[in-house]
């Protein structure tokens, strides 16, 4: 307003030094009010630097007065009582850095006092950086290659005011369970274990997880959700100390189960020692199968936390149903927002350079060997035999698809343990910016589904879907060039599924238990989590959710009378036809249609909320393309 009152460029008004905005305004209204008067423009301008120039002298008198205040203050009630004041300053790197360095350079200037002390809590690493944030704009080139560089370096800049530095000790290993225990004397001394082998020795760090636990045994306690503590301390473990580990978890819980399992493979128990499946099945030895996906992410301390007390089954995750599983991640999702930023910092720098920024489906090795594949009729009589639907089966010649039997040989191969999930699927969709399932409201990722099978895509999107994966593991140099990832031949499938027996209908056994997969019968309706029936519904290599939860799509082309024709190695289907081989059978079905050596054709193109896959990784054989 002053400014339109004076000829244009004949002056400025600089408010570098008005003190504050309300002597500002003060200031301006009384010029404004001067000029309505016809006062000379210039002699107000000259009034008003007065004023700034006199308010900021009184500015500097108060703060001459306030040391000499201070320094009778601490003289008169501090200093001849025989006393020191001492002030804690805790958390300053916590401020903002412009922030934390006026309030080091207040201490220095107007406090500095006899018989005064001041304790400060900070980092210096990070006051360091706040140092070249303040004086950034003083950064001058330093003559080498024309770099620019702060003149007021942070390191010289603290020991000028930090008389004498001090570093917090960490606790102690030996001495942390102790520490862990007087934090909370009701804890569970195996939980007390757990902790003191899986957290850093950092107190602060140290009683933040512990208060986490407590808190999160409350909750569970006031929502009648039974957990065990051990396990329980060893999630939070995994969610503190392991944020990326964890986050693959909370996606998937079923993977902290294959986890337990894996370690328990590398030290089996007495009880452990005999074989899993079928011993004419030929399995490879157990220090040969593939490690699960997350195995990278198993730090030296992180699989000690995972091996204490895997004598005690309520302490381990290997045996776990589903449903509690989940529990323990429902409980710390829902407690704890965000991943701590120091441990994700950590995270971020101790991964290595070849970490990978996507999920990689969990492998179950099948061993390379001859199977019977396939309904024999001995299998329909006794059927026939035991269940009502197999007579009307036989009349209408329904099991014609699936004869005859015959004996079929496999290379060795490696098959998902788990149906791909929608998590597992997201990094593809991003990459590739292929269309998103149906089923992703608006595009937009489900979170809830994250560790169900994606579904709503065709047999071309589950192909594309190999191909991505198969390119991405070669660029991490985690595949030989004839290795590829692809979906699975049905002959691959059908083997994982059943296992050499020709006699097994499902992938426990021979007899029908709807406890053991997701079907009509369970009145769920829609998708499960992976996993959820696992180990109990599992095949005898281990291969989970092979009955039931969704159709899965395979690389071959359907015939009904294939088996005629199918070559003993490695068949691969026929050359076309109009309907790609589906298997295993969808929630919505029931138990008739969930046999593993149930087949069914459908048009590649379509997709349906029951149509999902797995993968196979392979070596040296062909596959059909993506069309």
């Amino acid at each position: 307003k002053l400014a339109g009152n004076v000829a244009k460029g004949a002056i400025q008004l600089s408010f570098g030094l008005v003190p504050g905005l309300q002597t500002l305004t003060e200031a301006v209204k009384a010029a404004q009010g001067e000029l309505g008067k016809g006062s000379e423009a210039g002699g107000l301008i000259e009034a008003f630097r007065r004023d700034v120039v006199e308010h900021h002298q009184a500015q500097l008198r108060s703060i001459e007065q306030f040391q000499e205040e201070f320094r009778a203050l601490v003289q008169k009630h501090i200093l001849q009582k025989g006393q020191r004041l001492v002030v804690f300053v805790d958390d300053l790197d916590r401020c903002l850095p412009e922030k934390a360095i006026e309030v080091l350079e207040a201490i220095k200037l107007f406090l500095d006092v006899p018989g005064c002390i001041f304790l400060l809590g900070l980092d210096q690493t990070v006051i360091a950086r706040g140092i070249k944030v303040k004086y950034r704009a003083f950064a001058v080139e330093d003559g080498k290659g024309g770099k620019e560089g702060i003149p007021i370096d942070g390191a010289a800049y603290l020991e000028k005011i930090i008389q004498l530095p001090f570093l917090l000790p960490k606790i102690e290993p030996a001495q942390l369970k102790s520490f862990v225990i007087g934090q909370a004397k009701a804890l569970d001394p195996r939980c007390a274990e757990v902790f003191a082998t899986g957290l850093e020795t950092n107190p602060r760090k140290v009683k933040r997880a512990i208060n986490i636990f407590l808190f999160i045994s409350k909750l569970a306690s006031r929502r009648k959700i039974a957990i065990q503590p051990v396990r329980m301390a060893k999630v939070v473990v995994i969610y503190h100390s392991h944020p990326e580990l964890y986050e693959r978890l909370r996606q998937n819980p079923a993977r902290l189960r294959d986890l337990d399992a894996y370690l328990r493979r590398q030290q089996p128990s007495e009880a452990e020692r005999g074989p899993k499946i079928e011993a004419e099945a030929g399995r490879a030895t157990k220090q040969s199968e593939p490690p699960p996906p997350d195995a990278d992410l198993l730090t030296v301390d992180l699989q000690k936390v995972l091996k204490l007390f895997h004598d005690d089954p309520a302490a381990c995750f290997h045996d776990i149903a589903y449903d509690e599983l989940q529990s323990y991640f429902t409980l710390t999702r829902g407690t704890i927002a965000e991943t701590p930023a120091e441990a994700a910092v950590a995270a971020a720098v101790a991964a290595p350079a070849t970490a990978l920024n996507f999920p990689v489906p969990a492998l179950v090795r099948v061993p390379a060997g001859a199977f019977t594949m396939g309904t024999s009729k001995a299998n329909i009589e006794e059927l026939v035999k035991t269940t009502e639907w197999a007579k009307e089966w036989k009349e209408k010649k329904f099991f014609d698809a699936e004869q005859p039997d015959h004996r079929v040989e496999l290379d060795e191969y490696q098959i998902g343990k788990y149906s791909v999930t929608n998590a597992e699927y997201r990094a593809f969709v991003k990459e590739t910016n292929r269309k998103p399932p149906s089923h992703w409201s608006g595009g937009q990722f489900p979170d809830d589904l994250a560790p169900h099978p994606v579904v709503n895509v065709s047999w071309d999107d589950a192909g594309a879907y190999c191909e991505w994966l198969t390119k991405k593991l070669r660029e991490a140099h985690l595949l030989r060039e004839n290795e590829a990832v692809r979906l699975p031949t049905e002959a691959e499938w059908e083997k994982a599924a059943r296992g050499i027996m020709d006699t097994r209908f499902y992938p426990w056994g021979n007899e029908w238990d709807p406890a053991k997969c997701n079907s009509a019968e369970g009145r769920v309706g829609s998708t499960t989590p992976v996993g959820k029936f696992s180990p109990a519904g599992d095949s005898p290599y281990g291969v989970a959710d092979m009955a039931g939860n969704v159709w899965e799509w395979c690389g071959d082309w359907f015939g009904k009378d294939y088996y005629r024709e199918s070559p003993v190695k490695n068949p691969t289907g026929p050359a076309s036809g109009p309907s790609r081989v589906l298997r295993g059978g969808s929630f919505d079905l029931d138990l008739d249609l969930l046999r593993c050596a149930r087949r069914g054709g459908y048009d590649p193109a379509r997709r349906g909320d029951y149509f999902g896959f797995r993968v196979v990784l392979v070596a040296g054989v062909s596959a059909p393309k993506v069309s």
